[in-house]
Formats: structure tokens, sequence, C-alpha cells
């Protein structure tokens, strides 16, 4: 049989477990936001940067055969 201090621990450790669980996916969320920004802002340097080099190769190659 349980008695009223049985259900108030097991509802305190409930609680500390929804809590638990709750920062754990705002952390996830913020991880997720920021690993999406910084990859997007990679993602785009590295296209500028290779049209960079792909487009002086261009105009070097065009300056060679000139």
């Amino acid at each position: 049989m349980l008695s009223l201090t049985d259900l108030g621990q097991n509802a305190g450790t409930r609680a500390l477990l929804l809590k638990s669980a709750k920062s754990a996916v705002e952390r996830l969320i913020v991880l997720h936001t920021y690993f999406c920004h910084f990859y997007t802002s990679l993602l785009y340097a590295l296209k500028q940067e290779i049209w960079y080099h792909w487009r002086n190769r261009a105009l070097v190659t065009k300056h060679i055969i000139q």
C-alpha cells in the first residue's frame, strides 16, 4: 500500500525528471539553432572561396591563352 509520503516522493521525482527533460530539450534547440546558423555561414563561405579560386583560375588561363 502506498503512503502519502511515497506519492509525494514519486511526484517530486517526476517533477525533477520533467524539469531535466525540459532543460535537455532547450539545450538541444539552442545547439540546433547555433549549428544551423554556423553551418549555413560556413557553407556560404566555402562557396564564395571556391567561386573566387575558380574565377581567378579562369582569368589566369584566359590571360595565358591571349
